[in-house]
């Protein structure tokens, strides 16, 4: 059996395109199939595995040969368009075939040059089995579009290889269409797909399987999705004119897309109408222009509204914000998404799955933005948008906004000049304009500013027009305004602007500049500052220059203080700075300024973070376009986002881990190997995060002398250390104040004055001091503190005694803890051979987990002072796909990663699933929490993660405490809207088909995570003993080596956290932590302390002052109190 083609199909429920199941083409035995299957990742090793299998009739098919079509033979310098397998399946497919002919025998009769040449049809056993046509190279999609983009992508992504000569194209397609009507043909499916270019690199249209006559209807015929009007339901000539300004606009953009302009001040209008006519209504404003701003809006509504979980590491507001908007926002909300145009492509790129945790490519929400918009009867979203044809308004009531007219732009011109200019300068300036509000703002306040005469202002238009058509035709360099669809209109003002600061402000001009490699939208006060420092600027003068640029509309402040550009200012001075090669030298000064500004050592919200990535990936972009030479700035924020990435804020456990693996390097590689240098380049910037100065001044230190030697002293690597020396000393030098300072402006004395350049530090070898507290603290963590009923069972355990007797139906199986205790679970099995099986598996898995022990060779440059530091302990493994893009650039080469300039992954946020925990508070009720499994790679970090949560909730840590943990089980529950959970207990529910993992449907469709998978029967029965999993929670230091068994078959929602509502509980699969009360801790308590503890005192007391009356009647009041804590306890119990 052979798979020709495999394919998924999607249905279209409530509005959204959900998965349906996945449509198979087979070849077995010379006969085709095709059939289905529910399950979306499998793929069928037999036909009896699909579903609905029907066997493809391929000979004999084809419409009879009609005598007045033309019969031909192919050539080499044809083509033959054939029916696909697939195609065969439809029943009416001889009728589409005819109908195809019988267009291109028209045509064929009165031929056009923009038309294919269609030469006849093939024919086979009296039936036709194909159309010839003349042979072409490629389609216009491919030439132009060869990386497949959405339409909107395309775009965006500034149309780098059409040029302005192809708009022949366009003309002869136009004339072509022309000539199709005037035969009473319309061709319905015009697109970049069915348009091919010859030889002579001339456009021809093809494919005419949806042509058909003026009138004629359109239910049946196969148009592109994305490209034809659903609402069209009948040929018209207009609709082949409408595809073709569909299809100028997505090649070289149109004035239409500025239609709706002026949307957002109508949303702001609505937004404080509804405030003040229902003041209990909550408004979210929400970016959405990309991917990044989208993120941070809800990071920072997530923080601003205080929502429970956000502060957890890892919580991802993409999942968490929508969540508690439906179930927990109880007041009426309104939410206005601004600038709405590109969000169905938001999930299609590598670096919006990662934001949003979609770790597969093939999740059944990477197409649809609406998955994270939230949906209840108590709240509402706005939209703005200049794409309203996007599925995502599908049933949506849409407000169309005009364009200004006329007398609207001349009206919003005297508004904002506040003086009146004779009447026919204000007409000729918003002719100028074509009455554009951001070319008219623009306009007028440089007008303002600069208090020169609208006829002044039309002449500095007229010379900037004619600089811009120059600059934008320029060849060598992309150009950057095209993806954004402006006439000259509106790039003209901003150019006049560029211009006057060029001839008449250096200064402001270099500012500009300079703010236009940040985000248009983040531009951070900060960065200004640290720019001042870094060229010796006068506070005064920055102010001035910040101010002229806020006059003229350049930048405007935010009420957060954060600066914004306009977009379209940003992209032509980007233009203008790239034709003069200022770009890296530009981008270099920017990388040292977001280097020096970045907040080491402080603790940092989403929202902060969102606009510090924005940030950075808008200069890296400017940077890895324009630039190809790194610098030690750009290596050092790489290390910087790297790390930050991998911990997401969690720096004690990172510190403890990277820690571990230069330890790990040192004794397996060597002290000098370049992937040890890597790992300890890394904890540097840990230790900056932790604002431990101290420890990252020594592996610096290590560092830079190290890579000098191996590397040489003019390596980028090696300069990247000298200079991260230089800067972890000055602010260590500056502590809690820190003086805003720059690598450029130490002088030759400045050095001298540093401590550490002028007084080296001496060579003391491999820096273990500052691995070493990590190191201990490490060991430390992973053993747990003792508590009383620990110590009492640690006696208990020692004494032989039987344990429970085994069920009916079940067997017992005891193996031996690497820690050396004995521990039993009862199984339901299958067969006798299933549970040796297991037992088997182990007992060999305790053995290699106790032996697993690296014993790899130390370094040959052992230094003397090098502390006695093996680690026992299991090693925290990277999992993320972060992790794994560092794992890749290790595998390209024995340099280090810093060396090749690697490549920044976008931000990264929730990309590990969560784990619903049922824990009991008290005797009747079970509360359900759900944590993120941020960095937990192993099964020993599970169990200490279970410990800190449990600790957390509970707060049983002390140590006089006659509670404790008494099971860990697997578990099936129901929650509602409380977070209580109605645990389904395996021993009241199981029977030989466990119901405590869930479903194989549950798993397939990547809500539940778990491997292996139950896609068929477990053998045993529970997955997982319940003495194993306490036993482990209770010792998670007994594992001698990394293992994930358990981590992997323990049920985790992949899906986000489990969302309940008000009407009906929901159903769920987790970990049920069962408290209760010690007994072995009483019972130690009361016959030691009290009863033994009484009469040792009733006799010493009686020996010392001869009085066995008064002893015993005291040690008798000592032992009636038992009685009493048993009652205190009960009551409690009962509570």
């Amino acid at each position: 059996m052979q798979i020709l083609q495999r394919h998924e199909t999607f249905k279209r429920i409530d509005n959204r395109n959900q998965f349906h199941r996945v449509k198979f083409t087979i070849e077995q035995d010379g006969n085709y199939y095709i059939g289905y299957l529910k399950a979306r990742r499998e793929t069928p090793s037999d036909l009896s595995q699909l579903q609905d299998v029907q066997q493809v009739q391929t000979t004999g098919r084809g419409p009879k040969l009609q005598p007045h079509w033309t019969i031909t033979l192919p050539t080499n310098e044809s083509h033959v368009k054939k029916p696909a397998i697939d195609d065969f399946a439809n029943p009416k497919l001889e009728s589409q075939i005819e109908h195809e002919i019988q267009v291109w025998e028209i045509i064929k009769q009165h031929p056009h040059p923009a038309l294919a040449v269609y030469h006849g049809c093939v024919e086979s056993e009296g039936r036709v089995s194909g159309l010839v046509f003349e042979r072409y190279e490629e389609t216009l999609s491919q030439r132009v579009n060869p990386g497949r983009l959405c339409k909107r992508n395309f775009i965006a992504s500034g149309r780098p290889l059409v040029q302005s000569w192809m708009r022949r194209w366009l003309k002869s397609i136009e004339s072509a269409l022309v000539h199709l009507h005037s035969l009473g043909l319309v061709h319905n499916d015009i697109t970049p797909a069915n348009i091919m270019l010859s030889d002579k690199n001339e456009a021809v249209i093809i494919d005419c399987d949806s042509a058909c006559r003026v009138g004629e209807s359109l239910v049946d015929k196969k148009r592109t999705c994305g490209w034809a009007d659903r609402d069209v339901t009948h040929a018209a000539p207009s609709n082949d004119l409408k595809s073709l300004d569909e299809l100028e606009t997505w090649l070289f953009g149109s004035a239409n897309e500025l239609a709706w302009e002026g949307k957002t001040q109508i949303a702001l209008h609505h937004v404080y109408s509804l405030k003040e006519t229902h003041p209990d209504t909550s408004i979210f404003w929400v970016q959405a222009n990309n991917i990044e701003q989208l993120y941070e809006s809800y990071a920072s509504i997530a923080q601003r509204c205080n929502i429970p979980g956000s502060s957890d590491i890892g919580s991802n507001p993409l999942d968490l914000v929508p969540w508690w908007l439906e179930n927990k926002a109880k007041s009426p909300w309104l939410m206005v998404v601004d600038s709405a145009d590109n969000m169905e492509s938001f999930f299609q790129t590598d670096q919006g799955k990662r934001m949003a945790g979609l770790t597969d490519a093939d999740d059944v929400r990477r197409d649809d933005i609406a998955a994270y918009m939230p949906k209840c009867s108590h709240g509402a979203i706005l939209f703005t948008t200049t794409n309203p044809r996007s599925k995502l308004f599908v049933g949506a009531s849409i407000i169309p906004v005009d364009g200004l007219n006329k007398n609207e732009a001349n009206q919003m011109i005297r508004n904002s000049l506040h003086y009146s200019d004779p009447h026919e300068d204000v007409d000729d300036l918003s002719w100028w304009l074509s009455n554009f509000p951001s070319a008219i703002t623009l306009a007028t306040s440089f007008i303002r500013t600069n208090s020169i005469s609208i006829k002044e202002y039309i002449e500095l238009l007229d010379g900037a027009r004619f600089s811009l058509v120059n600059l934008r035709d320029s060849p060598g360099a992309p150009d950057l305004t095209r993806g954004l669809g402006r006439p000259l209109e509106v790039m003209v003002p901003c150019l006049v602007l560029l211009q006057q600061l060029e001839r008449e402000d250096k200064r402001t001009n270099d500012l500009v500049q300079f703010s236009s490699l940040f985000h248009h939208q983040g531009i951070q006060q900060v960065f200004l500052s640290q720019y001042q420092t870094a060229e010796s600027l006068d506070p005064s003068s920055l102010d001035a220059s910040l101010t002229k640029l806020k006059m003229n509309s350049a930048l405007l402040e935010r009420n957060d203080g954060r600066l914004e550009m306009h977009r379209l200012l940003q992209l032509l001075i980007q233009k203008l700075h790239l034709q003069k090669g200022g770009i890296p030298r530009a981008a270099e000064k920017a990388m040292s300024v977001f280097w020096w500004s970045y907040p080491y050592g402080q603790p940092i919200t989403h929202s902060t973070l969102a606009t510090y990535l924005l940030n950075a990936f808008s200069i890296f972009r400017c940077s890895g376009t324009f630039s190809l030479e790194p610098s030690p700035q750009k290596l050092a924020v790489i290390q910087t986002l790297m790390v930050y990435f991998e911990s997401r804020g969690r720096w004690k456990d990172l510190a403890m881990r990277y820690a571990q693996d230069v330890v790990k390097s040192v004794e397996r590689l060597g002290e000098e190997h370049l992937e040890t240098l890597d790992l300890m380049s890394k904890l540097s910037f840990v230790y900056m995060h932790q604002h431990r100065w101290e420890d990252a001044e020594r592996l610096q230190s290590y560092l830079r002398k190290t890579k000098c030697m191996i590397l040489g002293d003019n390596d980028i690597s090696t300069v990247m250390s000298r200079e991260c020396h230089i800067f972890i000393d000055l602010k260590k030098r500056s502590q809690d104040t820190p003086p805003l300072l720059r690598v450029e402006a130490l002088t030759g004395k400045e050095r001298a004055a540093s401590p550490m350049m002028e007084v080296q530090q001496p060579w003391t070898g491999f820096p273990w001091s500052a691995l070493k507290n990590d190191i201990l603290a490490s060991r430390e963590k992973n053993v747990p503190q003792p508590n009383l009923p620990q110590l009492v069972d640690s006696i208990w355990n020692r004494i032989p005694i039987f344990g429970p007797p085994v069920a009916e139906g079940q067997a017992r199986v005891r193996w031996t803890c690497p820690c050396g205790q004995q521990l039993f679970d009862d199984f339901s099995s299958s067969s006798p051979e299933s549970l040796q099986a297991l037992l088997q598996n182990l007992q060999n898995h305790n053995l290699s987990s106790g032996q697993g022990q690296h014993t790899g060779s130390s370094s040959s440059q052992d230094s003397t002072s090098r502390p006695n530091l093996k680690w026992p302990w299991p090693t925290f493994m990277p999992g993320n796909n972060f992790n794994e893009f560092l794992r890749r650039k290790k595998e390209e080469g024995t340099a280090l990663p810093m060396h090749t300039l690697p490549r920044i992954p976008e931000p990264v946020a929730n990309t590990t699933p969560y784990l619903l925990m049922c824990i009991d508070r008290g005797r009747h009720f079970t509360g359900l929490y759900q944590h993120v499994l941020q960095n937990v790679e192993d099964d020993t970090q599970l169990f200490q993660f279970l410990r800190d949560n449990v600790s957390r909730h509970r707060g049983i840590s002390s140590w006089l405490t006659f509670r404790s943990v008494n099971a860990i089980s697997l578990t099936r529950f129901e929650a509602d809207n409380s977070q209580y959970a109605e645990v389904h207990r395996h021993k009241e529910v199981c029977g030989k088909d466990c119901i405590c993992i869930p479903p194989p449907e549950r798993v397939q469709n990547d809500e539940y995570d778990c491997s292996p998978s139950p896609t068929v029967k477990p053998t045993q029965v529970p997955v997982i003993g319940t003495n194993r999993l306490t036993h482990y929670f209770l010792k998670p230091h007994a594992f001698h080596g990394p293992q994930r068994t358990i981590l992997n078959q323990l049920p985790k929602r992949a899906r986000g956290p489990l969302s309940t509502t008000q009407d009906s509980m929901q159903l769920g699969w987790g970990i049920h932590i069962q408290e209760g009360w010690h007994w072995r801790s009483i019972y130690f308590v009361i016959v030691v302390v009290f009863l033994i503890g009484g009469l040792a005192f009733g006799i010493a007391w009686s020996i010392k002052e001869k009085d066995i009356q008064s002893a015993f009647a005291i040690s008798a009041t000592w032992i009636a109190i038992s009685p009493l804590l048993f009652g205190w306890i009960a009551v409690r119990d009962l509570q």
